[in-house]
């Protein structure tokens, strides 16, 4: 690989506000096992789970309230990560460990994920591989315990813990060069994944306050946890919530802005009241979330799927008020073109995008185990040599 170790935060920040830095950025929430493996190697990977700092991260994303009480069993993790029973994302490494992926990638920013995940995945006994529950672990107001809600005196602590992880962040990164932007959901995904998708569409016809009920769970949560993000020296902010499928908006756009647009503005104004650039990554068709999001201090969004989005028609008609991360097409080029032609499409991007900012070079989602590393090498490399302004 020939990829520059030039991470710079601030090419990031100005390219998403609508300046030109030195080259065109590149970024991605997340890298998968295959390309974590092919950069690192299985090696390094092996003597990261089995170190003290996974240990504690772990803790750290457990539910325990002292590390005394956190069992960590590495042989299993391990054992896990070799054979693929459980799906590993980059999120997963210690702040050190990401940070050398980082570097290794060129990307200027790292995202630790926060907020809280309720238990919606369950094990397929026929493969032992963990996936989202098809049905939903909610279906009324009899199964709200099941939820596992923290009662008010250990949210504090669980938002404590989260921040323990963010200062760690913070304090490995302080002189690479790389940003921290911890990521946080709002209220909508985990509460359609709580009640299963379809058992969502009815009940906000047939119990439309068990939806809100469940969603202010979500969003007290992330509220605090924002408001302790915004006493620390983070560079920016990631809203995380699929509002959106290949359509358009999941829900009509007038419960949008009544459900989630309220909830959520409440919870970003911590971050918007100290100046802090805020992002969002949505998957599907955004075209009509766009003007809703301008409206609530977002000024980046991230995927931006080439199969329902006209890039380059967003960028045109939001230019200046909007900027764009990804759209390197995951579920086409990346993942099953040539080096070669991962080349050209990333040139197009550039030469179509990246005049006057407002564009970071990425891939539609995130660098899945789908995407050959070698492509994603050819994307990095196009990026750093070919987008220099």
């Amino acid at each position: 690989m020939s990829i520059e170790r030039d991470s710079d935060v601030r090419r990031l920040i100005k390219a998403c506000a609508y300046e030109e830095p030195d080259r065109v950025p590149n970024f991605e929430h997340y890298v998968m096992k295959r390309a974590m493996n092919y950069i690192l190697g299985e090696d390094r990977m092996k003597k990261n789970i089995y170190s003290e700092e996974m240990k504690h991260l772990m803790y750290l994303y457990s539910n325990k309230e002292s590390e005394e009480d956190f069992e960590y069993d590495a042989d299993s993790l391990w054992q896990s990560w070799k054979h693929n029973l459980d799906p590993w994302f980059s999120a997963g490494l210690p702040p050190a460990e990401n940070l050398e992926l980082h570097k290794a990638t060129g990307v200027d920013m790292a995202t630790p994920m926060l907020g809280w995940l309720p238990a919606v995945r369950q094990r397929i006994p026929a493969n032992g591989i963990r996936a989202y529950a098809q049905e939903g672990i909610v279906k009324g107001w009899e199964d709200l315990d099941k939820v596992k809600i923290p009662p008010p005196q250990r949210v504090g602590k669980r938002v404590g813990k989260q921040m323990e992880l963010v200062d760690w962040y913070i304090e490995e990164y302080k002189n690479s060069g790389l940003g921290v932007g911890p990521e946080c959901r709002s209220c909508f995904c985990n509460t359609y994944e709580v009640l299963g998708i379809e058992n969502f569409m009815f009940k906000l016809y047939d119990d439309i306050k068990l939806v809100e009920y469940i969603m202010d769970i979500f969003a007290n949560y992330s509220l605090q946890t924002t408001t302790a993000l915004s006493e620390r020296n983070i560079d920016c902010f990631w809203l995380d919530d699929d509002v959106c499928f290949n359509n358009g908006f999941m829900v009509s756009p007038k419960l949008i802005k009544e459900l989630w647009v309220p909830r959520t503005s409440a919870m970003l104004k911590p971050i918007r009241d100290k100046g802090i650039p805020i992002y969002m990554h949505c998957c599907g068709n955004i075209r009509d979330l766009i003007p809703i999001i301008i409206d609530m201090g977002i000024t980046a969004i991230q995927a931006v799927q080439p199969n329902c989005n006209d890039i380059y028609a967003l960028k045109d008609e939001y230019r200046g008020k909007m900027a764009f991360i990804g759209n390197m097409d995951l579920a086409g080029v990346l993942s099953f073109g040539t080096p070669a032609e991962v080349v050209e499409d990333t040139k197009e991007h550039i030469d179509r995008l990246a005049p006057g900012g407002g564009y970071v070079v990425g891939s539609s989602h995130s660098i899945t185990d789908d995407v050959p590393p070698e492509n994603y090498i050819a994307m990095i490399e196009t990026a750093q040599t070919y987008g220099k302004y």
